[in-house]
């Protein structure tokens, strides 16, 4: 929306010169040299919790004095600054990405001043606006992809939850608005790529959009094309998406060359930037690491999660014959050296991918024999030989994404994803196996893995063993499992 606009917001909302003022999840400082040349008066804390990213913030303001900015390297779960510390905290497009957003708010009420401000900005991506001509079926398109980016870990729709979020974080004289722009201020033209068709076709491929809505969508963007009349009131998402690409940008420039492949680790940062029709960047980053960064130990397992990110995302999109590059990439990386410590989790996750990839190939031979040899893999673990619990280290840093994946935990997670796959590719047998295996090691599991289960266990075993699982599991309504599969709309009434 521009900072001239937001930075008029956030004054509305109290924000004044010579507050001192905490940005939370600065990234590499945009926002906060707006801060800072916004405010004069104020000192700033540029909190952080990637110390590569704020590496770049501090070379971005290497010229701002200590006395104006402080830089704090931290999670926002736990800020290492005490407490009644700030009168106005900015969270920018950090909530959509947390875990447990109601911990973060709490925590930020922690180092908040007795009547201190706390000012969000973030998404919903159904609080979309208005159109002309009208597209009936826009809410439900937008509803339907909302589903579908949540099932691969985003909250794309964070920003109706933040009212009561804040309220039950203890937070009083809670308030909200929508900020949007309009084409007739700032022209059509950075409108019409939300109306890009190439974004909706694999949407309607994997049948979450149907033909009459594409249909629909189809008319809508002829008509914003060509009628004189068309305008737009939308909210805008392109700061996120520039964001994603300045980060690959910075990237290529800081990082050093055995790291590149840490910049595109992320899946639903790529999930994310496909919704823009930005995802070719993201794979032009991917070649580009895989080309320069050097093959070493010490970056092994931030270049399987590359691969692992990119392979995992072509599956979700249907791209499936750009599948066996990466594929192939990942075998190679595995074969590098059989003493890995990360072996078993790769191994996994690699069978994984390729099963799917098979599948889709309709290779029925290869997906029973690589089956077999997956399931004799998980059935020959040595649970006793791996630790619990993998140290923790800060989400998303270099420690994080190139740690071992060796542990009770990690392979847990391993396993939970390949029964997902499995219900997605019709082996509901070993797929119900699978689940049953890991909630009897005191695995829980979430929303999505349950309705995999559940799907799994009615094709497998049947209605009764179907209503008896999700019976057990009683924190999860049917009406919220079909948001994650479908197909339980048509089997709902056998497993009530």
């Amino acid at each position: 929306m521009g900072w001239f606009k937001e930075f008029r917001n956030l004054s509305w909302y109290g924000l004044k010169n010579g507050m001192r003022v905490l940005e939370v999840g600065s990234g590499p400082g945009y926002i906060t040299e707006q801060l800072l040349n916004s405010l004069p008066g104020s000192e700033i804390t540029s909190l952080e919790i990637d110390r590569t990213l704020q590496a770049q913030a501090k070379e971005r303001l290497k010229d701002v004095s200590s006395e104006r900015l402080q830089f704090v390297e931290s999670s926002i779960y736990q800020m290492d600054l005490p407490d009644n510390s700030f009168d106005f905290v900015v969270a920018r497009l950090i909530f959509l990405h947390l875990n447990n957003p109601i911990e973060a708010a709490q925590e930020i009420y922690r180092v908040l001043k007795p009547g201190g401000r706390l000012a969000i900005i973030d998404v919903d991506d159904v609080v979309f606006g208005a159109v002309n001509p009208d597209i009936p079926a826009l809410h439900t398109v937008l509803m339907k992809i909302a589903d579908y980016v949540a099932q691969h870990g985003g909250n794309r729709l964070i920003g109706r939850s933040l009212p009561r979020l804040l309220s039950e974080s203890g937070y009083i004289d809670v308030d909200i608005d929508t900020v949007v722009q309009h084409s007739d201020i700032i022209g059509i033209e950075g409108f019409k790529q939300q109306f890009n068709l190439q974004r909706f076709v694999h949407f309607v491929e994997k049948g979450i959009i149907s033909p009459e809505e594409f249909a629909q969508l189809q008319r809508a963007f002829e008509a914003i094309n060509h009628s004189p009349e068309a305008y737009a009131l939308l909210r805008d998402p392109e700061p996120l998406y520039a964001n994603h690409l300045a980060f690959f940008e910075w990237g290529k420039q800081i990082l050093s060359p055995e790291q590149y492949h840490w910049i595109v680790s992320d899946s639903t940062q790529a999930l994310s930037l496909s919704l823009g029709n930005y995802f070719n960047h993201w794979i032009d980053w991917y070649r580009y690491a895989c080309d320069h960064a050097p093959r070493l130990d010490c970056n092994r397992v931030v270049r399987f999660e590359s691969h692992r990110a990119l392979s995992g995302t072509f599956w979700a999109l249907e791209r499936y014959s750009e599948m066996p590059e990466v594929l192939e990439h990942m075998k190679r990386l595995i074969e590098e050296d059989q003493q890995w410590d990360n072996l078993l989790f790769a191994r996994i996750t690699y069978n994984k991918q390729r099963l799917a990839y098979l599948y889709h190939t309709r290779d029925e031979r290869q997906v029973d024999v690589l089956l077999h040899e997956t399931m004799h893999l998980i059935g020959n673990i040595d649970w006793a030989f791996l630790e619990p619990m993998k140290k923790e280290e800060v989400v998303g840093s270099w420690e994080d994404v190139n740690s071992s994946r060796n542990s009770q935990r990690d392979i847990h997670i391993a396993l939970n994803n390949l029964a997902c796959i499995l219900a997605d590719i019709e082996q509901s047998e070993e797929s119900a196996k699978l689940f049953i295996q890991l909630q009897d090691r005191g695995y829980v599991l979430n929303g999505y893995a349950l309705s995999k289960y559940i799907y799994s266990i009615w094709k497998s075993e049947g209605a009764i063993s179907a209503r008896t699982a999700l019976a057990a599991n009683k924190p999860f309504e049917l009406s919220e499992l079909t948001k994650h599969s479908p197909m339980l709309l048509e089997i709902g009434d056998q497993i009530r």
